[in-house]
This record gives C-alpha cells, structure tokens and sequence, in this order.
C-alpha cells in the first residue's frame, strides 16, 4: 500500500478497555502508565509521535496480554478487538481523523520494526472469528466505532438466541464482546512482506483466502461509509466474491454461518440498528453500484479479481445482482427495526394504541 498522508483534524473520541485494566485504571486517575503524565497533559503540551510509540512499547512490554507471537499467515492472525480499540485510544490525540495510510506507515511500522511481524502478531494474536473488508482511506476512529457496535451487537444476538453455541472459553473472559477476535489485513498482514501475503499472484495462496477460509469463520464484516468506498476496490470485491461462496457452502452444508454482514459507526444494517438515513443512502449507493468499475493498485491484482468474476459469477452483472440481494434484505432488517420502535413509542403516547400505523412492515417489500 502507498504511504499517503490525510491531514484531516476532528476531536478524539477516547475509549477505554475493560480488558486492559491497568491502562484504563491509570488513565481514569489521569496519567499513562510509566509515564507519570496524564493523558490530558501530554495533549494539551503537544506530545509527539516518538514519544506516544515509546510510552505504548513500555505498556506493552508490562502487560502479558500482548505477547509477540509469530505464526502462520492467515487464521491465526486475528487481533482481539480491545487491542484495536486501546492502540486508537493511546495515539488518538495524532490520529484524530486519520486513516489507515497514515497509521500503517506512522504508527504501525515503527512498532513492528524490530520484529518485522504483523502488528496483530506484535501485540499477541488469536484464532480469527470474523474477516473485516475494508478501504485504507476510512478514517480509523470509524473503524473503532462500527467494529465495536458490531462485537457488541453480535455478543447481544448470542445472548438472546439460545440456538447460537456458547463460545469456546479458551482464557477467562473470552466471552466478552472486548475479546471478539477479527482478520484485518492493515493488522493482520505482514507489511514486510507484503507481496507473500498477496500471494504472488495465486490467489488461494494469498493471507485474505486463507483467513476467509479458515476452519470456524463466523461471517465477513464489510465496514461502509455512505459512498460504499470498499466496493471500489478489487480486493474488496474478491473479499465479497469468497464470501457468497461461503455462503452457498454452508446453505449446501446446512451449518451456521452469518455471511456477509454491512456495519457503520451508527450500527450493523443486517441487525437492523444502523441509521435509517445511513442505511438508505448506502442502499441508494449499492442499487446503482457496478463492481466492474472496483480498482486496484497494480493492473495484475484488478485483472486477476475481475477473471475470478467471470469464471465464478459468469458476469459482473451476476455479482451486482447478488450484491443487491444482499443489501435489499438487509435494508428490510431495518425497516422492520424502524417498524418495532415506532410501534413501541405509539404504544406510549395518547390514542397510540388505537392508531393505525402508517409504515409498511419488512414483509411487504
């Protein structure tokens, strides 16, 4: 990936992570841990990038969560989300809007210098659950955002439907939505060497096929903003293409498996709790989107997804047809969410209950 810079400024969002307690302890009583400073005083004094890397290997080093490890690309490159969202949140006075292209090359690198490992195998890596497709330009306080809206709103579904297995409890804890372990390449792939992890030029040899096809893969998070940026790109379509494939296999196989799932900062449009103005700008996006237009860096990775199209699909306009499939029941999730709630508010108001309502259900679609 090239090192681009956005210099795009928006106030930081803090989180703080139930799993790394004494970071979060400290921060509460306003400092960083082997600091001695807090977080607001090492803002407000312009604290610089050399010093937040530095502060961040100290309290990796103190913690036994984020062990280096070095495994095999692929499955075992998942990265628990609260590793996510606390590497965020420790450097997010010099993120702020920034996104991928510039985490990658700033933050991520000079942490991983010295082992030359993925960033996921840097901090500790786990067995993924969940493959994230994505775009390097998204800023990365979004990512944060819709992938903890979705650990937390897949750990709700598990919790109310008694037909989902418990989790496997590998360490205490696992259960928790913060343990939620995801394969995105930004983290996953090693950016070192970055054309084995493409594969050169096989597909089935490449980090994203073995991750998407690893034994015990839940479903594929696609995190869109409005303008469906992913589906411009072709690994993301080759990312789609595995997908609908996996799909078909388990329906063939009849076991679980959730498919392709469309999150935002605002929520998951599959669970029906995303935005309704964000959910239908996107189907707006995707009603008229052609993936024969996705892009790729180098003409060989654009012409190498494009053959798989038409050798799978037989078209593009199959695969659009498909895609369309996707975001039409997903969009009927969210009306009929919109449905429930208005219903419920009617219920509380005068005369509520007697009024007919004026919606149509999801069913009518």
């Amino acid at each position: 990936m090239p090192a681009l810079w956005f210099f795009e400024l928006s106030k930081p969002v803090p989180f703080r992570s139930a799993q790394s307690a004494a970071f979060t302890r400290t921060s509460r009583a306003g400092g960083i841990p082997g600091t001695g400073r807090s977080s607001r005083q090492m803002i407000r004094s312009g604290t610089t990038l050399r010093t937040l890397l530095n502060d961040y290997r100290k309290m990796k080093k103190a913690d036994l969560k984020r062990k280096t490890l070095a495994v095999p690309r692929g499955a075992q490159r998942g990265l628990r989300v609260w590793k996510i969202l606390d590497l965020h949140h420790h450097f997010r006075s010099i993120i702020r809007q920034r996104n991928m292209y510039y985490l990658d090359p700033n933050i991520l690198q000079p942490l991983t210098k010295s082992a030359k490992l993925s960033f996921a195998e840097y901090v500790g890596p786990d067995q993924v659950e969940w493959f994230v497709s994505h775009w390097w330009g998204t800023p990365v306080s979004v990512y944060c955002d819709a992938l903890m809206r979705h650990a937390k709103e897949v750990k709700r579904h598990q919790e109310s439907d008694w037909s989902v297995a418990p989790v496997d409890s590998r360490t205490p804890g696992d259960g928790s939505w913060e343990n939620t372990a995801y394969w995105i390449c930004t983290f996953s792939n090693n950016q070192y060497n970055i054309q084995e992890e493409l594969g050169g030029g096989q597909h089935t040899e490449s980090s994203f096929y073995k991750a998407l096809h690893s034994e015990g893969l839940k479903g594929t998070c696609m995190i869109l903003d409005e303008l469906a940026q992913p589906l411009k790109r072709s690994w993301c379509l080759f990312e789609l293409l595995q997908t609908i494939e996996l799909e078909e296999r388990a329906k063939e196989e009849t076991r679980p498996f959730e498919g392709l799932l469309f999150c935002t900062s605002n929520g998951v449009l599959n669970y029906g709790s995303s935005t309704v103005e964000i959910s239908i700008k996107i189907g707006e996006r995707l009603a008229e989107l052609s993936l024969a237009d996705a892009e790729a860096t180098t003409e060989k990775d654009k012409k190498m997804v494009a053959d798989l199209v038409l050798q799978t699909r037989g078209s593009f306009a199959e695969i659009d047809h498909v895609l369309r499939l996707h975001i039409r029941d997903a969009l009927k999730a969210c009306q009929e969410q919109v449905n429930i709630d208005f219903r419920a508010l009617f219920a509380r108001l005068p005369g509520g209950g007697s009024q007919p309502y004026p919606f149509q259900t999801a069913k009518t679609l």
